[in-house]
């Protein structure tokens, strides 16, 4: 199978482009360089393409300047608009078009499965709503569409965990806030895994919420990372001062969903790593 990742220079990207390859797939780099040429240029480096896989977005973790959120929308929406107009002109076209997208949509509150239409009222959810219309202009044509919601993935090669790491290895990492906000992870693996259970199964459509299947909170996570490194984490990090370093952006750290992969789990796909503490240790050990 041949399968073409935008955004395949990020976290994902990479470790997909080695589990794909493992499996004997051809896989396809869709630079940033072809993402924003003509459409027919886009088309030309497509072609051939079993799968389309979507990745492309510049980081939200942020101060959410006007600037900022201009880049953040345009990296996600215009990206998705032009990879969408390329795959519908295409002859013949992909079987499948997954694109990400994240749980950031969802309000705090409650549970949050895949029916879930209780969205947020902020910049992320703004951003993610039009993320995913783009990508459901497909409904009704003969590609099949994907879309993951990705939780908090963690990861040693990017992302919240890199960054956690130097203070809490220092003794100096604590819970932000209350700490009793969600902390909906999921394992880079885990990821990786489910997105190729997503290309092969010909049954897989419509949205997926991609976070491991059980519920902790910023303190479970700053408690199972500390154990794990064998340092204390008595600190903690005060609201404010998120507020003041991050913004309106601050909202990513200090407050969460609580979102279940219902779709995955029905579907037949296994996590490996549903515990924070095995994710945790099987990352840094």
């Amino acid at each position: 199978m041949k399968i073409a990742i935008a955004g395949a220079g990020g976290i994902i990207g990479q470790q997909l482009i080695t589990l794909f390859s493992s499996q004997g797939h051809t896989v396809k780099r869709v630079q940033r360089k072809d993402l924003y040429g003509s459409i027919d240029h886009l088309i030309e480096v497509l072609t051939g393409s079993d799968m389309v896989i979507n990745l492309a977005g510049e980081p939200v973790v942020r101060r959410w300047t006007s600037s900022a959120k201009e880049e953040i929308i345009n990296s996600r929406v215009n990206s998705t608009r032009n990879l969408i107009r390329a795959v519908s002109a295409m002859k013949p076209k992909p079987v499948k078009f997954i694109s990400a997208s994240a749980i950031g949509i969802y309000a705090e509150g409650g549970y949050h499965t895949e029916q879930s239409l209780v969205y947020a009222d902020n910049f992320l959810a703004h951003v993610v709503k039009l993320w995913e219309s783009e990508v459901r202009t497909l409904i009704g044509s003969d590609v099949e569409y994907v879309i993951c919601r990705f939780g908090i993935v963690l990861s040693t090669d990017g992302g919240a965990l890199k960054k956690m790491l130097p203070m809490f290895k220092l003794g100096l990492g604590g819970r932000v806030g209350s700490g009793r906000q969600p902390f909906p992870f999921i394992h880079i693996d885990d990821v990786c895994n489910a997105i190729a259970f997503l290309v092969m199964n010909p049954k897989s459509s419509g949205t997926y919420n991609l976070v491991a299947p059980s519920y902790i909170t910023n303190r479970d996570f700053t408690n199972a990372l500390a154990k794990i490194l064998k340092r204390p984490a008595i600190l903690f990090i005060p609201s404010i001062l998120i507020q003041l370093v991050f913004g309106k952006a601050s909202i990513m750290f200090t407050h969460g969903q609580t979102v279940v992969p219902e779709r995955l789990i029905s579907e037949g796909f296994k996590f490996k790593y549903d515990n924070i503490e095995i994710a945790l240790y099987q990352l840094l050990k």
